[in-house]
């Protein structure tokens, strides 16, 4: 667990913070977002829990230590004002008027950014929660109207977190921020990007960049802009290695859930099944035995698979120069999933070129669960190419 050290600092700040209260939502239920009010809708439904507001109490938790030379401001209500109301001792903050809502649901991307363009003159530093559409609604508010922008910082709590302007965790975000306000770090570009919606319908899954905004400089906290799969042969002969690999491996009577990704998409080639683009499948002696599942559908199915005297295993790969293995576009893989089918169960696979792309060489955790974090750090046997595995470390 990151823990934020106090430091010395000389001035009075002043920090805006939103919180798009929906952010995430849409992750255990097997959704691959939460942008736009029918996918929030559905969402609910399915019966999804908000985290992002205890996301975002998270990180400030953790810059208690300034709170006497810290002011906030905030929209009030969900998206920021009743998260703050909740610190004791009480916190100096500003609630503006506008942006509360009878229900978070009611929020919109559109007060994310009115609220962004409203502040960005008065802050020394915007820290908001959500994923990659609320980066683009805090890029959009940046860019109206006139006079100085100010640095930024995402704290992670959607499901799509392709930009390279979030902080590891909330704990790590608040970190950031701390040695920012003390002067230790300098201010870069941060990337801000999402999935290529004309892509994803012709059936890949690409990044696309819109923009950029200005983060503090810190690598060893703040997480890279996610590395698509290069279109090089090399790298598609990797993949297919690996999916030829453990479908020609795969053991009767045990049922493997596989998680999103292109890496994983062979394995299901080499079967003669379809793979869900971002979504979690199953297979179950050489058939299907889930399509798209989410969170509840997984834990069913693990269960059911138990009772019957079978196993259950987790195929999962890894973002690329983020590192992440859990807790970035795979929310259905949740920490109750990750536990159900146990930690000696879970067979982690990434290309050549992901894993030189690495931070430090190491993978990152962001279950969403700090305790669960902590329990699997250590050393994985990672299948890189047909039966071929490397040692990598998880932090």
């Amino acid at each position: 667990m990151v823990k934020a050290v106090f430091m010395v600092i000389r001035k009075e700040f002043t920090i805006g913070l939103v919180v798009n209260p929906v952010a995430g939502i849409g992750g255990s239920v097997g959704l691959k977002g939460t942008d736009g009010r029918e996918i929030l809708d559905r969402a609910i439904q399915l019966g999804a829990i908000p985290r992002a507001q205890q996301r975002a109490r998270d990180f400030v938790d953790n810059l208690l230590p300034i709170r006497s030379r810290t002011k906030f401001i905030t929209p009030g209500g969900s998206m920021g004002g009743s998260i703050l109301e909740m610190v004791e001792p009480p916190l100096d903050f500003e609630a503006l008027d506008g942006y509360a809502r009878n229900a978070i649901s009611e929020t919109t991307g559109e007060d994310t950014a009115r609220f962004v363009e409203a502040v960005k003159g008065r802050v020394d530093l915007l820290a908001f929660a959500g994923g990659d559409g609320t980066a683009r609604d805090v890029l959009d508010g940046m860019a109206r109207g006139s006079g100085e922008t100010c640095p930024v910082i995402g704290i992670p709590a959607g499901v799509k977190i392709h930009s390279g302007i979030f902080g590891v965790t909330p704990a790590h975000a608040a970190l950031v921020v701390l040695k920012f306000l003390a002067g230790e770090i300098g201010i870069c570009d941060g990337e801000v990007m999402d999935i290529d919606e004309e892509a994803f319908r012709k059936g890949r899954v690409e990044s696309k960049l819109y923009g950029y905004l200005r983060v503090p400089e810190e690598p060893a906290f703040m997480q890279g802009s996610k590395q698509g799969a290069p279109t090089v042969l090399s790298e598609d002969e990797n993949k297919d290695r690996i999916g030829e690999y453990l479908a020609s491996s795969m053991e009767a009577g045990t049922c493997y859930i596989i998680g999103p990704g292109s890496t994983t998409k062979p394995i299901f080639d080499k079967l003669g099944l379809q793979k869900t683009l971002l979504g979690v499948d199953a297979v179950l002696d050489g058939k299907l035995a889930g399509t798209d599942l989410n969170e509840a559908g997984i834990l069913a199915l693990v269960s059911r698979v138990k009772s019957e005297g079978k196993k259950a295993k987790l195929v999962v790969t890894v973002i690329g120069k983020q590192g992440f293995l859990f807790g970035r576009g795979n929310l259905q893989l949740s920490p109750g999933v990750i536990r159900a089918v146990g930690l000696d169960n879970i067979i982690i696979v990434i290309t050549r070129s992901k894993l030189a792309s690495l931070p430090d060489g190491k993978i990152r955790n962001d279950t969403r669960d700090v305790a669960l974090d902590a329990e699997m750090r250590g050393l994985y046997r990672v299948l890189i190419d047909e039966g071929e595995y490397k040692i990598v470390k998880l932090e």
